[in-house]
This record gives structure tokens, C-alpha cells and sequence, in this order.
């Protein structure tokens, strides 16, 4: 799980797009991401993702949305509104 990009806690798939789309191709960024329980920062570079691919994944971010909606998720248009055990989460890394 994705949970920051460049120190930037992200609330979701639609707060990561918002920092992403700050970005431009080809720049590099730092992703905080919690795998097996362990937290790693990964550095990428960012890249324009193909028309095709961009409507093959439009359906299943649609559907991870309103999966979280569902279980009293946040608002995840705005990227610096994050939950609180995230939040928690960063406090506790300084």
C-alpha cells in the first residue's frame, strides 16, 4: 500500500492521482509503501500511462473509490485530507 509520495501522506488512490498529476514525466519521486508490514521508500520515475491502459484502469479505481466510500473512507479528492491512523502513522516516523 501506497501510503506517501515524496513525505506527502496520501489518503488513497485519488489523493496519490492529485500529487501525481502535480508531477510531470519523467521526474522522479520517493513512495513510502507498507508491504508485509514493513515500511519501504522506493524512488520511480513517473511516465505518460498509454490511452488504452488509462480506460482499462479507470474501472477498477472506480471500483476501489467506492469500496472505501463504503467503509467510511475520507475524501479522497483532497490529497492533504488523510485519516487518522495514517496521520498517526507519520507522527510517529519523526
Amino acid at each position: 500500500m501506497i501510503v506517501a509520495i515524496d513525505g506527502d501522506p496520501v489518503n488513497g488512490s485519488a489523493s496519490l492521482t492529485a500529487f501525481v498529476r502535480e508531477k510531470a514525466a519523467g521526474d522522479k519521486s520517493v513512495l513510502t509503501v507498507v508491504r508485509d508490514g514493513r515500511t519501504q521508500e522506493v524512488t520511480v520515475t513517473l511516465a505518460v500511462r498509454e490511452e488504452s491502459d488509462t480506460q482499462q484502469g479507470q474501472g477498477s479505481q472506480d471500483q476501489q473509490q467506492g469500496q472505501q466510500e463504503q467503509q467510511g473512507g475520507s475524501d479522497q479528492s483532497s490529497p492533504n485530507n488523510i485519516p487518522d491512523w495514517l496521520q498517526d502513522f507519520f507522527d510517529n516516523q519523526r
